[in-house]
């Protein structure tokens, strides 16, 4: 598993939200929303970085584990790539290209509207389309 700072975890998710359109807030207003309980679990920015209890649950299911970090992956790709292969037993000398490709949005304002805020076409769809048709075309 690869665990991310916390902190631009909560921020790169404030970002992704933010370019859906799903809050208009600033984050600092948000991580004080959190932090005194007003956002329900789904928009819970503090919430998702307390690796603690996840990291455990995952590590008592799953006994063979190997656990790094995302400023790795992103400092020393190739060196994580080696341990990763090292931990799974395959040949280390076996070096394949590593090209990260961060998580990059789409800038299309319109697909992001359309999917996310309500609009005739998404109207008109209520109509002819069941719901959990809607919902994977959503997804």
């Amino acid at each position: 598993m690869i665990l991310r700072n916390p902190i631009d975890r909560a921020f790169s998710h404030y970002l992704n939200d933010m370019a859906s359109g799903l809050i208009n807030k600033d984050f600092d207003s948000i991580i004080g929303d959190c932090l005194a309980g007003d956002v329900n679990i789904v928009d819970n920015y503090v919430a998702y970085g307390f690796y603690y209890e996840q990291v455990k649950a995952y590590m008592q299911t799953f006994k063979h584990t190997k656990i790094l970090l995302f400023d790795d992956l992103e400092n020393h790709p190739q060196f994580v790539v080696q341990e990763l292969l090292d931990f799974l037993d395959v040949d280390t000398s076996f070096l394949p290209e590593v090209n990260l490709r961060y998580n990059i949005s789409a800038n299309n304002n319109w697909l992001v509207d359309l999917i996310y805020k309500q609009n005739v076409i998404k109207s008109c769809a209520q109509f002819f389309i069941p719901k959990a048709i809607r919902e994977k075309m959503k997804n």
